[in-house]
This record gives C-alpha cells, sequence and structure tokens, in this order.
C-alpha cells in the first residue's frame, strides 16, 4: 500500500526508458497485492510481451488476472506462452489443464495433462488427477479414466457422484468387483 502511495507521485513519462519494465511491474505487483486487479491488469500489459527479466511475471500475473476473470482464452494465451519457463513448470500445466476443462475441451485434456500431471505442485496432484479422469471418462475412454479417478479417489474423501463415476467406470471396463463395491456403496444412501 505505502509502495502504491511512492508510485503514485510518479509518471510513467518520469521513468527512464530502461527502468520502465521494472516500474511497471512493481506497480503492478503492488495493486495485485492490495487487489486492484483492474490496475494491476494495466500495468502488467505494459510488460507481458517484453524481454526483460519482469516479462514472463508480467505474462503470469496477467495471465492469472484473465483467468479469475473467467476470460479463459486470453489466459490460455498466456500461460501456453509460459510453458517453457522453469519458474512457472509447476502451476501453469495446473492452469491449462483447467482451462481446457472449463471451456470443454476434454480431448485437448486427455492430450496435454497426462505427461505433465507429475510436474505440477504436490498440492494439485490429486485435482489434476481428478480432472484428467473425469475428462476420459467424459469422452468415453473408460479404462484411462479408471486410472486417474482411483488416483483421485484414494486421495480426497469422494461425493456419492465422484463414487458413481468410478463405479461406472470400473463397470465399463469390465472390472465388475470394483464396480459392485462402489455402486453399493453409492446405493446405500436413501434419496
Amino acid at each position: 500500500k505505502e509502495s502504491l502511495t511512492w508510485f503514485a507521485k510518479l509518471s510513467a513519462f518520469d521513468i527512464e526508458a530502461d527502468d520502465k519494465d521494472e516500474f511497471y511491474f512493481k506497480v503492478g505487483y503492488a495493486n495485485f497485492q492490495e487487489n486492484n486487479l483492474t490496475a494491476a491488469r494495466a500495468a502488467f500489459y505494459e510488460v507481458k510481451d517484453g524481454t526483460s527479466q519482469y516479462g514472463a511475471p508480467s505474462l503470469y500475473y496477467y495471465s492469472h488476472i484473465a483467468y479469475t476473470e473467467q476470460s479463459y482464452q486470453t489466459a490460455l494465451e498466456g500461460f501456453e506462452k509460459l510453458l517453457g519457463d522453469k519458474r512457472f513448470k509447476e502451476v501453469v500445466p495446473y492452469y491449462i489443464t483447467q482451462i481446457y476443462y472449463l471451456q470443454g475441451r476434454y480431448e485437448d485434456v486427455t492430450r496435454f495433462a497426462p505427461a505433465l500431471v507429475d510436474s505440477v505442485k504436490t498440492s494439485s496432484v490429486s485435482s489434476m488427477n481428478h480432472l484428467i479422469g473425469d475428462a476420459f471418462f467424459r469422452v468415453g475412454k473408460y479404462d484411462e479414466a479408471v486410472l486417474y479417478l482411483e488416483l483421485y479417489n484414494k486421495k480426497e474423501n469422494t461425493t456419492r457422484e465422484e463414487d458413481y463415476q468410478l463405479g461406472y467406470a470400473y463397470y465399463r471396463s469390465s472390472n465388475f468387483d470394483n464396480a459392485i463395491k462402489l455402486f453399493d456403496k453409492v446405493s446405500k444412501v436413501k434419496d
């Protein structure tokens, strides 16, 4: 907050050309921390396509803001540019997977995410397994869905719908013993 007070006393015209990327990034980051997302997005926009050390971080925050505002295509384009950046290797694949899923691009999820699931932050692995499993389920590839849905179900307290989904995937994969166990669990709820 204090930084923003000082930044407000400056204009971009007051800043040397060599320092503009740093200025815009710091203005953007301070606004981001203060949840002034419109101002943050505008500042990051000035730097996001640059080649300075502030370019990729600005693109990341710009894309994150677009994601939170449900501008998924804008976010996706930014995150795809960051795929090769080591600083973001633990978070970018998860964002891309989520965006494909939210856009209903389940085939893209099944092609993109399985190879990268082990590279994301540990806290996101279970959720990513669920997205992948559900995507395989939605495209009718039940054998593949079972693998990821099992990984998810082992780590999480699942809902009745999630148990049914895995049970149905077992059934469609001819794994009848496991299907029966889950269908039995699901059918015991009185509704």
